[in-house]
């Protein structure tokens, strides 16, 4: 089996700061992250933003590039207003089968 991991990298390590309004600790901001690749939206790559005060959260692109953010461990919408770093990371698993011998055993006439 061969695997091959793409990491997606340049700018989408970078820092986003997001203003809300509100108290922090309860209120959520809106977050939709649309990442692509060579212009083609990509699907199936996890997206994670983590703050420098520990708040993260996450989700997977879909099939138009689009993650709608959320708060990690809480089930809710958005992030917590705040300077964050992201990370995008796609995986791709490519199986080729091994290959086959034919032992000389194994033939008929």
């Amino acid at each position: 089996m061969t695997k091959k991991t793409i990491c997606i990298p340049f700018a989408f390590l970078f820092a986003l700061t997001l203003v809300g309004c509100g108290d922090a600790g309860t209120k959520t901001t809106p977050v939709r992250i649309t990442i692509t690749q060579k212009g083609s939206p990509l699907e199936g790559a996890a997206v994670t933003m983590v703050s420098a005060d520990g708040n993260s959260a996450g989700a997977a692109t879909n099939a138009a590039g689009v993650a709608e953010m959320e708060l990690t461990g809480a089930s809710k919408k958005g992030v917590l207003p705040g300077e964050y770093t992201v990370a995008v990371r796609k995986w791709e698993i490519k199986v080729t089968p091994a290959p086959t011998e034919e032992s000389p055993d194994n033939t008929r006439s």
